[in-house]
C-alpha cells in the first residue's frame, strides 16, 4: 500500500502542455511534466509562481542560452532521459546559478535516479533562493524514500503554509502521519486533500490504506470504490481493495482486484505476488507458481518471490525446481534462513540427507528457534541412521513447539528404530492425541505395541488405521 510521490517541476512561462515554448530569463512554477516515477503515484501540484531573483542583468544572448539548455533538460526529463537531464540542467545553473527552477528540476531529477542526498542539496539551494510550496514538497518526498519522516512532516506542513489549497502535500503529509502511527492525524490530512480537490483519486486510495491500518474496513473499501470511480485504471486502488478483502477473509474478492490491477498495470509485481501469496494460502500452487513466476520476470532480485517458489515447488513435490528456486533466493539472500529450510526439505525429500543437513545447518545458523528446521534436519539425521543427533533436533523442536504432532510421530520413529518401544508407543500417541486421524501414528504405535507383545493393544490400533483409511481414495 505504498504511495509514490511524483516532483513538481519548475517550468518557464508560456510552458504548456510541454508544447509550446516561449523562453524568458525568469523561471515560474508550471505542472509537471509527464515523466515521473510511477503512474500510481501522487503527482503534486505547484505552489504559487515565485518573484523575480534578483540578478545582475543578462545579455539576451546569455538568456536565450540559458532557455535553451533548461528546455533540453526539461524534454530529457520528459522524455524520462535522466541522466541527459542531470547534464542538461548542470550546464543551465553554470549559466545562471541563481535560478531556483533549474535547482529544483535537477532536484527532482536526480529523485527519480534514487540519488536522494543530491536531490535534498538541489532543493536546499533552490529554497535558499527562493522559498516555494512545491520545492519544500519536492524535499519533504525525497526525505520520505530517506524515511526521515519529521523531516519530510515539517516539509509538507511548511508547503502548506505557503500555499494552504495545496491538496498533494496534505495527501503526502497524511501518508506520513499514518507511517508515523498517526491516523486520526492521517485522515484528517487525506479528508482535507480531498475536500480541496473532490475528484482526487489517490488521496481516497491513501485515506482507505489508514481505514484498512485502523481495522477500519467498511470505510477502507468505500473510499477504494471511490477511488475507482473517480479514477477506474488506477491500479493500486484494486490492489489496495484485495488488501482490505483480504484481511476480511474474502479471498476469492481478492483475488478479483488482484487480478483487476494487473489488467490496468500488466506489470505490476505487487499485484501478481499479493495473488500468488493466496493462490499458496489456497494451496493454489500452480497458480501461485505462475504468479511468483511474473513477478520475478519482472523484479528478477527479489529473493523472497524466489523463496516462495521454492515453497510452492515442495508443496506440488517438484523438489529439483524447489532447490533451483531457493539457491536463488539464497545467492540473491544470503541470510534468508526460511530458503534454507525449503531447500532442507527438498533435499530430505530428495533423499539427499547430507545436503539437507548441510542447508538445515546454515538455517538453523541464522534462525535457531525455528522448530520446523530441528525437525527435517532430524528426518536427515534419522534417514542417515545417526538417531542420537536425531533425538536431540526432536527434542529442540518439540521444546519450541509442543503442540507438533509430527515432529512427535518423526521421534516416535526415531525410537522404533532404536527399539526402544515404550517412549515410541508415548509419542505416538501424543501424536494421536493432537491429531485423532493419524492414520500413521495408529499404525506405528501397533508396531510398537507387536514389539512389546502387546497384541490386543496393536490389533486395536490397526482396525483403527482400517477404520480410518476407508472411504479415502486408493491409488491406481
Amino acid at each position: 500500500m505504498a504511495d509514490v510521490f511524483s516532483p513538481v517541476y519548475l517550468g518557464l512561462p508560456g510552458l504548456a502542455l510541454l508544447l509550446f515554448w516561449s523562453p524568458v530569463s525568469r523561471a515560474e512554477e508550471s505542472a509537471p511534466p509527464a515523466a515521473g516515477p510511477s503512474p500510481t503515484s501522487i503527482a503534486s501540484e505547484a505552489g504559487p509562481s515565485p518573484s523575480p531573483t534578483a540578478t545582475p542583468p543578462r545579455t539576451a544572448a546569455e538568456n536565450a542560452s540559458f532557455a535553451a539548455v533548461f528546455r533540453l533538460g526539461w524534454d530529457a526529463a520528459n522524455e524520462r532521459r535522466y541522466h541527459d537531464a542531470v547534464t542538461e540542467y548542470s550546464e543551465a545553473i553554470r549559466l545562471k546559478p541563481d535560478d531556483p527552477a533549474v535547482y529544483n528540476n535537477r532536484g527532482a531529477v536526480y529523485q527519480i535516479l534514487k540519488q536522494y542526498q543530491q536531490a535534498i542539496a538541489d532543493y536546499n539551494r533552490a529554497i535558499s533562493l527562493k522559498p516555494s510550496a512545491a520545492v519544500y514538497n519536492n524535499r519533504g518526498n525525497a526525505y520520505r524514500e530517506l524515511k526521515q519522516y519529521e523531516n519530510a512532516e515539517s516539509d509538507y506542513t511548511e508547503a502548506i503554509r505557503l500555499k494552504p489549497d495545496f491538496a498533494e502535500a496534505y495527501a503526502n503529509r497524511g501518508y506520513i502521519r499514518k507511517t508515523l502511527s498517526e491516523p486520526a492525524s492521517a485522515i484528517s490530512d487525506y479528508s482535507e486533500a480531498i475536500t480541496l480537490k473532490s475528484e482526487f483519486a489517490t488521496a481516497y486510495d491513501g485515506r482507505g490504506n489508514v481505514y484498512v491500518s485502523s481495522g477500519q474496513y467498511d470505510n477502507a473499501i468505500a473510499d477504494y470504490n471511490e477511488a475507482i470511480r473517480l479514477s477506474p485504471n488506477l491500479a493500486v486502488a484494486y490492489m489496495d481493495r484485495g488488501l482490505a478483502y483480504e484481511a476480511l477473509k474474502r479471498n476469492q474478492d481478492a483475488i478479483k482486484e488482484y487480478t483487476e490491477a494487473i489488467k490496468c498495470r500488466p506489470d505490476f509485481a505487487a499485484a501478481y505476488l499479493k495473488r500468488a501469496n493466496v493462490y499458496q494460502q489456497s494451496q493454489r500452487y500452480k497458480q501461485a507458481i505462475s504468479d511468483y513466476a511474473e513477478v520475478v520476470r519482472i523484479e528478477p532480485s527479489s529473493a523472497e518471490t524466489y523463496g516462495n517458489l521454492g515453497l510452492a515447488y515442495n508443496a506440488l513435490s517438484q523438489y529439483q525446481k524447489a532447490v533451483a528456486s531457493c539457491g536463488n533466493a539464497i545467492r540473491l539472500k544470503p541470510n534468508f534462513a526460511e530458503a534454507y529450510y525449503n531447500r532442507g526439505l527438498a533435499f530430505k525429500m530428495l533423499r539427499q540427507y547430507g545436503k539437507a543437513v548441510a542447508s538445515c545447518n546454515d538455517a538453523i545458523r541464522l534462525k535457531a528457534n525455528f522448530a520446523e528446521t530441528h525437525c527435517v534436519r532430524g528426518s536427515a539425521y534419522s534417514a542417515l541412521k545417526r538417531y542420537l543427533k536425531a533425538l536431540a533436533d526432536y527434542n529442540v523442536a518439540l521444546g519450541l513447539n509442543a503442540q507438533s504432532s509430527d515432529v512427535y510421530y518423526a521421534r516416535g520413529q526415531t525410537y522404533l528404530a532404536l527399539k526402544q518401544y515404550s517412549k515410541a508407543v508415548a509419542d505416538f500417541t501424543a501424536a494421536i492425541g493432537l491429531r485423532p486421524d493419524f492414520a500413521d501414528a495408529y499404525y506405528n504405535r501397533g508396531l510398537a505395541y507387536d514389539r512389546l507383545k502387546q497384541h490386543d493393544k496393536a490389533a486395536a490400533d490397526y482396525s483403527e488405521v482400517i477404520r480410518l483409511k476407508q472411504g479415502q481414495p486408493q491409488p491406481l
